[in-house]
């Protein structure tokens, strides 16, 4: 065999495709919101250029173009069994406003033209360090003016314990090349460390948690986490003067070092008044909450960003929407003035004695899964306050009144109450006759236990609303729609018992089947996942 015929190196992402994955994250409304609050001036989310770096089987940026149809999107991979599996998809969907390009980005094109939004998830740490300084080239030269870039990566500090894992991993496959016999090894450590000797050592309950933690994932993630040859965790401050070296400038961070906002609040305060430079303040908080991973957001080193003084984009408050998924604690919630009421979202619980913060988040929690516009809610607060004889008719709450709870809603987004949005899509809140989900959801419920709403969320499926999505297509009413799943439960595909566990016979599924459908279909609306 010629030097010239010689087989090239597989692809790793060829061999073990990553597979499909939704980054609620890695969307230009999030991208938008972070910009507009610096001052800038970031295209619409629903009307713009977004290229997205390292775009594996699609499982983002399809659902991206899907939703926004009227967005012209460019996704790379070097993979190019990835990139037949995301061309099939988007051909099967019709979807002529993306581009799918098999191209190392070490070979990409100059002419690829200027971006709004550049998206690259799970990429930079995992690649050479000429092609992470490619990245930062490409996002450099390829951003608009008030452009927005996202770059995701591995952090030191949380990966203290991680790193000595993946190399006893990779240890134990030394010298192995078929992927299966790979992934069992790896399991196979895992196993002992979650259950090894010293697991009741403050050392041993940390591996023994990580290694839980690391076994529940999918072996492609195993694969491509703990045994690719580069995984680089790094430092912020490493980050961000490589991306100054490249023309970028450090924008925002979109997640958390924790769980627990409070305690994470809790911990800047205490050295704030200590620490004035933003990115040392940053790194403080990464190296002592062992934070192990980053969503950060970059910018041209010559965008017109604001200060802390000069504040957010005029329009911001004109544009920004919320929502939230606010349970009243009460059946009937007083909105008298300092009688305390409580709701409970997202594992959070919240207490309010204003009367005008309480229905706002009524009224946010009755709008769910839409959003509400700042003014929108006011006005609707203003009606309910009134028709609750709280507010005599024609006075309205005072603009201090007013100014405060929009403070106050504000502040709850810290908390993950409440969620900014900057777009509205179209989704209803109940299940009509005819039910119908999107093209795209009846796609993805082929494929994966998951589905991807037109607010870019993932939403999990059981086996029995999996098969139903294929068949909400607006064209069949709640009796067919039970119909077509009564025989999955027949012939056992699907498994369905009484609440003792025990199976249910032929004559419980006429009466069973229709309150599942039912159900399920309560928890699609209740998720946003109908059209």
């Amino acid at each position: 065999m010629t030097e010239e015929t010689q087989a090239q190196p597989l692809n790793p992402y060829d061999e073990v495709p990553y597979g499909g994955q939704t980054v609620p994250l890695a969307h230009p409304e999030r991208l938008a919101l972070a910009a507009m609050k610096r001052g800038l001036s970031p295209a619409p989310p629903d009307r713009c250029r977004i290229l997205e770096l390292g775009c594996a089987e699609g499982g983002n940026v399809i659902p991206l173009a899907f939703h926004l149809d009227r967005c012209e999107l460019v996704g790379v991979d070097g993979s190019a069994v990835q990139i037949d599996k995301a061309t099939e998809a988007r051909d099967r969907l019709g979807l002529d406003n993306l581009e799918l390009v098999h191209a190392d980005f070490m070979e990409l094109p100059d002419d690829l033209g200027t971006f709004d939004y550049i998206l690259c998830h799970g990429v930079f740490s995992w690649v050479a360090e000429d092609v992470r300084a490619k990245i930062l080239d490409l996002c450099a030269s390829h951003l608009s003016e008030h452009g927005v870039a996202y770059i995701s990566y591995n952090c030191a500090p949380g990966w203290a314990i991680r790193a000595q894992m993946r190399r006893a991993l990779m240890e134990r496959v030394k010298g192995v090349s078929d992927p299966e016999q790979r992934i069992r090894r790896v399991r196979e450590v895992l196993s002992w460390m979650a259950d090894s000797p010293i697991k009741d050592t403050p050392w041993g309950r940390l591996l023994a948690e990580e290694a839980k933690g690391v076994w529940s994932h999918r072996d492609a993630y195993l694969v491509h986490e703990y045994l690719s040859p580069e995984n680089r965790p790094f430092y912020f401050r490493e980050v961000t003067e490589a991306a100054r070296a490249h023309g970028l400038r450090f924008l925002a961070e979109l997640t958390r070092a924790t769980t627990d906002p409070r305690l994470e609040d809790a911990f800047r305060a205490s050295f704030g008044a200590h620490v004035e430079d933003p990115e040392e303040a940053e790194e403080l908080a990464e190296l002592f909450l062992f934070r192990a991973f980053r969503c950060s957001l970059f910018v041209r080193g010559d965008a017109p960003l604001g200060g802390p003084e000069d504040g957010p984009h005029p329009e911001l408050m004109d544009r920004v929407r919320m929502t939230g998924s606010l349970a009243p604690e009460s059946k009937r919630v007083s909105l008298e003035p300092k009688v305390h009421e409580f709701f409970r979202a997202n594992g959070v619980r919240i207490s309010a004695d204003d009367a005008v913060l309480k229905a706002a988040l009524v009224e946010i929690g009755r709008a769910w899964p839409a959003s509400l516009s700042l003014s929108e809610i006011e006005e609707r607060v203003v009606a309910l306050l009134e028709l609750r004889r709280v507010l005599a008719p024609g006075e309205p709450p005072s603009a201090a009144q007013l100014a405060a709870m929009r403070d106050d809603l504000m502040g709850l987004t810290r908390y993950d109450v409440l969620e900014q949005r900057l777009l509205d899509p179209p989704i209803v809140d109940r299940a009509g006759e005819t039910p119908r989900v999107s093209a795209l959801t009846r796609l993805q419920a082929e494929a994966a236990p998951w589905v991807t709403t037109p607010h870019h969320r993932v939403v999990p499926l059981d086996a029995f609303t999996r098969l139903l999505v294929r068949y909400l297509d607006g064209a069949r009413g709640r009796a067919e729609l039970a119909q077509r799943m009564k025989p999955y439960a027949e012939s056992g595909e699907v498994s369905l018992t009484l609440e003792d566990g025990s199976a249910l016979g032929p004559e419980d599924l006429d009466e069973v089947i229709p309150k599942l459908v039912d159900a399920s279909l309560d928890a699609l609306a209740s998720r946003g996942v109908l059209v």
